[in-house]
């Protein structure tokens, strides 16, 4: 019976993506801009504005649909919120919020439908809405190592664009991402790109010996290799010393 479940939530998932694949694209912050004043669906949460009774009557639809084939509301956000995460990664931004709000209609407490919300922003360059929706998601759960790394990841973002008129920013910035990946791993140890994005920060305050510590910790977490650019730049900046 699980087996079949899980088939039919795959096959309306397939149906849901139908008729989407034309639109498929990358978003400019000016062009979501502009589409999402005309279609709620690309505002997250639908913008909180009142809907028509066609809208209200096709989320009422779906809803049921997904029910059908995953009775478990928070399953079957996490999936959608997973597919939109996917397309997001292919490109596809307007697909990819569409899925995020049909998860946050299965569950609006849901903090990976706010991580989606996030990455979505940080997909358009905008750190401090990305913020915005990490931070809400947080309310829901302060120990989401996804959001507590995506809020991370915005203020490292927020601090390459603040180190060349203001290093002192930078660095309050770059201390906060810290703070928060240690919550990171807090909550769960094994996290590889808490322990890479921690020697990112280490390095940019030029805090040498906890930059090669915890890029040696990604590598022991299972870090990929490749991340030879990375590495170049931390020998660059911090020349290893015997026993590195």
């Amino acid at each position: 019976m699980a087996l079949s479940r899980t088939f039919s939530f795959l096959v309306l998932l397939a149906a849901l993506a139908v008729g989407t694949n034309a639109a498929a694209q990358h978003l400019t912050y000016a062009e979501w801009q502009e589409r999402s004043a005309k279609d709620l669906r690309l505002l997250p949460r639908y913008g909180n504005k009142e809907k028509t009774a066609e809208q209200v009557l096709a989320d009422t639809v779906l809803v049921q649909r997904v029910m059908e084939s995953e009775p478990d509301r928070r399953k079957a956000s996490d999936r959608l919120a997973g597919m939109g995460m996917g397309l997001l990664a292919g490109g596809d931004m307007v697909s990819a919020m569409y899925r995020f709000n049909h998860a946050f209609l299965l569950d609006q407490h849901n903090p990976m439908v706010f991580n989606g919300y996030g990455a979505f922003f940080m997909a358009l360059d905008r750190t401090t809405e990305a913020g915005q929706q990490y931070l809400e998601g947080l309310t829901y759960d302060s120990t989401n190592v996804q959001l507590l790394n995506g809020l991370a990841t915005a203020f490292i973002a927020e601090q390459y664009a603040q180190r060349p008129t203001d290093a002192t920013r930078a660095d309050q910035s770059t201390k906060a991402a810290l703070e928060l990946l240690q919550r990171a791993q807090n909550s769960d140890p094994r996290h590889a790109d808490s322990a890479y994005k921690r020697s990112v920060c280490h390095l940019l305050l030029k805090e040498c010996p906890a930059a090669w510590e915890w890029y040696r910790k990604y590598l022991e977490l299972g870090g990929a290799t490749a991340s030879s650019s990375y590495r170049q730049q931390l020998e660059t900046a911090c020349p290893p010393t015997k026993g590195r």
